[in-house]
């Protein structure tokens, strides 16, 4: 299988994939005339063919930088939370393996290679631009730290495999939503769950928290009706986002679950999450990164909120949400 290498050089929005594609394949080259250890290292990737990288991760990541003071280039197979690769030294020719986790939380990866903890932010991984990106280790007593650059990003272009989708991500049409303990219409204002799908930030859907029923330690909200084969990311605009008078006056979330509604087990709820982790206390849109096993063949996605993970308004307690939107592959 052909593996289509996307440089991440700054784009224009308007430039042709055959533009794009050309202006790539030149920086590539320039990079390589200017590094011969780098040339070796894509060339003896080349060669390796698929054994480089696995057909059945979600996507590629090829970084180059050093590990205690030795040159290394790493080749990375993403595929759900989980990292696998390789770790190449070019000064000594030795390979080593490569394993990490992707953070549910925020997507961010977590790699450990030769005894180096890596870090990428999600922002590290998707940017069509180059990024430094620290690691650090504890052995021997002390903190070393040091840069890492994306070199390579690749898309899996298998289409055999049920996690690699084709074309960009695009806005999903929710079907419907439902959500039965809504704050009652009042002063001319509804504060129903469609408020959410509406694509107006001056209205919101609302519950009253003194009312509303928490189960083990949760807020189980409105359910939403997609069709997806999976998701790519989820945009949210926190609170109620009408005017910052509105914002401050009612409840936040500051933590947000999305789940696969359709793949909760009563043993293992955690196993359909979708999204876990920290949102901003802001009404601008913020966009959270989907990962997990559960992210297939969606058809119904809940939002649940941990009663630890809501902000109290200045004068009333009703949590507020403004727009949500899903970004994936139908």
């Amino acid at each position: 299988m052909p593996l289509f290498f996307y440089f991440l050089g700054k784009q224009g929005e308007e430039a042709s994939l055959d533009e794009l594609m050309e202006q790539a394949r030149a920086e590539v080259e320039q990079l390589r005339a200017e590094d011969p250890e780098l040339d070796a290292a894509l060339k003896e990737l080349a060669q390796a063919g698929e054994a480089a990288f696995d057909d059945d991760a979600d996507y590629h990541l090829m970084l180059k930088g050093d590990i205690w003071g030795d040159d290394v280039i790493l080749s990375l197979n993403v595929k759900g939370d989980e990292v696998t690769g390789t770790c190449n030294d070019l000064t000594s020719g030795e390979q080593s393996e490569v394993t990490g986790e992707v953070s549910d939380s925020d997507g961010t990866l977590s790699i450990n290679a030769s005894g180096a903890m890596i870090t990428l932010s999600p922002d590290d991984v998707n940017d069509k631009v180059y990024h430094g990106v620290q690691y650090a280790s504890t052995a021997g007593g002390g903190e070393v730290s040091g840069d890492f650059q994306v070199l390579v990003k690749t898309e899996n272009n298998n289409g055999e495999s049920a996690s690699s989708q084709q074309g960009s991500p695009q806005l999903l049409t929710v079907q419907d939503v439902e959500y039965w303990n809504n704050v009652e219409p009042q002063g001319g204002n509804t504060y129903e769950p469609t408020n959410m799908l509406d694509g107006n930030p001056s209205t919101a859907w609302a519950v009253h928290l003194d009312n509303a029923s928490f189960d083990s330690d949760k807020l189980y909200g409105p359910i939403f009706t997609v069709r997806c084969k999976k998701l790519s990311h989820i945009v949210l605009r926190n609170g109620y986002a009408k005017n910052d008078a509105s914002f401050a006056n009612n409840s936040r979330a500051s933590r947000i679950i999305f789940c696969n509604a359709d793949n909760v087990s009563d043993e293992d709820e955690d196993a359909s999450y979708l999204y876990e982790g920290v949102v901003k206390d802001t009404p601008a849109p913020q966009t959270l990164s989907v990962r997990g096993s559960a992210n297939q063949d969606i058809r119904q996605i809940q939002m649940i909120f941990p009663v630890d993970g809501l902000r109290r308004g200045a004068k009333w307690n009703d949590l507020c949400i403004s727009e949500v939107e899903f970004w994936g592959w139908e």
